[in-house]
């Protein structure tokens, strides 16, 4: 800007040199003196006009520099603040959820973002049953089985003879869309994601088909969330890093249901955060029936009813070593008399309507805190979760919520659990985690019948070593091997089962799975 000053004054000059050089000054050397002292006094107004307007200009750049300082300094506080982050899922799923390579749709304001993944599991059962690769603990958290397809296998059951089983998957793969609108309300942003581990026909002799599934359909305004996704009990900021898409033993179950939600940032940094949660409520209680979902009609459940929603409330602080979390949940549980309990369930050896209600409650304390040594993003993960009538919100197996006594009232179920967790940055593209969790289930063995309690799930451990490699952008691959052992409250009674040992089976059991996996996503 200082050049501008020197180009008016040569100007100024230029002018000045031609009114003495040129033939338009008068003759009478008074008149030229006049002449020239008017062109000075010109020349020293455009000099001054010139020197204000530098004035200006430099007023103007050192607001501007104040203006960008404040700006990066804050920015500078912002990044050294841990904000809360997006809900991304575990190592080893691709995240969705920022707006980096999002576009502009033509003629709106509205930027959208398209991606996806395939992700293929190779897996090696040494004891067979517990499910499909690539959904690890939704089998291993599944009751032992005497007959059945997925579960663990007792000694002495049809299925303990089920052995080394190699199997592959592409079922867990995705795809998602999301857009965002800036609005005078702030950004609304949609999100829509599906993966193909639906219900329905599909085999593996021929086509492999396999049927698409809803996962989550959500829209944002503002700190508000409405739609179906991953409930509030679930602290997806500090899952454990897994290629298992659910969770494990001791961790919250990976629940996707209906919610409005809300949170409060109670300091402009984002570090601490009080988040409110409706969910739909769900009746889990032994022999409830459920609704089922059809595109024409719907079925309504006939000996249970849902009166309120279930409430969450969650309290977060994040600082630059990690998060830590407390989340509660209340719910209630109601059988009514619309319909008759079977008698396998009412105890009493005949059908009976009851009308009982039960209140369930859970506590989740958790947090992510970062070790401090080594990689920068090295970290320790931890759970403890406990709580009455909230199987649902657990990875609890087939345990109930709440038992229905001979009375035909509601006793609720208690359980508890914890998780820790280890994950080790060797560098930017190469990440290790051990994981290791428990839970039990306090099933009331007195409230439940001799069937009941066949292969009950009491005790699970659960252990998960993994690598994740990231040797491009959206491509992750890695091993990972799952050791899981349980007991149940009591044995099957295998008289008359065809191909068993004995007549009645163990009461512990354990499983191991060899895994490796891939992702290969946009």
């Amino acid at each position: 800007m200082r050049l501008l000053s020197s180009v008016g004054c040569s100007v100024s000059y230029a002018v000045l040199m031609v009114a003495f050089s040129g033939s338009a000054f008068a003759a009478d050397p008074d008149a030229q003196a006049k002449q020239i002292q008017d062109l000075m006094n010109t020349v020293q107004s455009q000099t001054n006009a010139l020197q204000n307007q530098q004035k200006q200009i430099d007023q103007l750049i050192n607001q501007l520099k104040d203006v960008q300082d404040k700006s990066t300094a804050g920015a500078a506080a912002s990044s050294a603040a841990v904000t809360v982050p997006n809900p991304t899922p575990p190592a080893g799923v691709p995240s969705f959820y920022s707006d980096a390579g999002s576009f502009l749709i033509p003629g709106t304001k509205t930027t959208m973002k398209v991606g996806g993944f395939a992700k293929l599991d190779v897996s090696y059962d040494l004891n067979a049953g517990i499910g499909e690769p690539g959904s690890q603990s939704l089998g291993i958290n599944s009751a032992a089985i005497a007959t059945g397809k997925n579960g663990f296998s007792l000694p002495g059951t049809q299925a303990a003879h089920q052995i080394d089983r190699y199997q592959m998957s592409a079922r867990t793969s995705r795809i998602a869309l999301q857009t965002n609108t800036p609005t005078e309300l702030g950004n609304v942003k949609f999100f829509l994601e599906g993966d193909f581990q639906g219900g329905g026909t599909g085999n593996q002799s021929s086509s492999n088909s396999a049927p698409f599934r809803f996962r989550q359909a959500y829209g944002t305004l503002g700190n508000w969330t409405l739609g179906e996704t991953f409930t509030l009990w679930q602290d997806r900021a500090t899952l454990p890093g897994s290629w298992d898409i659910s969770s494990g033993a001791g961790m919250e179950g990976g629940k996707r249901t209906p919610v409005i939600q809300y949170r409060l940032d109670l300091d402009p940094e984002q570090k601490n955060q009080i988040s409110f949660g409706l969910e739909n409520p769900v009746n889990d209680f032994q022999g409830a029936d459920t609704e089922t979902f059809s595109t024409a009609t719907y079925t309504m459940p006939t000996n249970n009813v849902t009166k309120a929603p279930d409430y969450l409330m969650r309290f977060a602080h994040n600082w630059s070593g990690g998060r830590v979390y407390a989340t509660t949940l209340l719910r209630y549980l109601e059988v009514n008399d619309a319909g008759s309990i079977d008698p396998a369930y009412a105890l009493t050896g005949k059908n009976m309507t009851v009308h009982g209600s039960a209140l369930g409650w859970g506590l989740n304390l958790g947090g992510k805190l970062y070790t401090g040594v080594g990689h920068k993003n090295n970290n320790v993960v931890y759970r403890l979760i406990g709580g009455q009538g909230i199987s649902s919100y657990i990875n609890a197996g087939n345990a109930f919520s709440a038992v229905i006594n001979r009375t035909g009232s509601l006793n609720t179920v208690p359980v508890a659990g914890y998780t820790v967790a280890y994950q080790h940055w060797f560098s930017d593209q190469w990440q290790a985690n051990a994981i290791f969790g428990q839970q039990h289930v306090w099933n009331p063995n007195t409230l439940l019948g001799p069937t009941l309690t066949q292969g009950l799930q009491k005790n699970l451990s659960e252990l998960d070593i993994n690598a994740v490699w990231f040797p491009y952008p959206w491509v992750q691959m890695g091993p990972s091997y799952y050791y899981a052992a349980t007991d149940v409250v009591k044995g099957y009674n295998l008289t008359g089962v065809p191909g068993t040992t004995r007549l009645t089976s163990g009461t512990a059991a354990h499983d191991h799975r060899f895994m490796y996996s891939t992702i290969i996503g946009f």
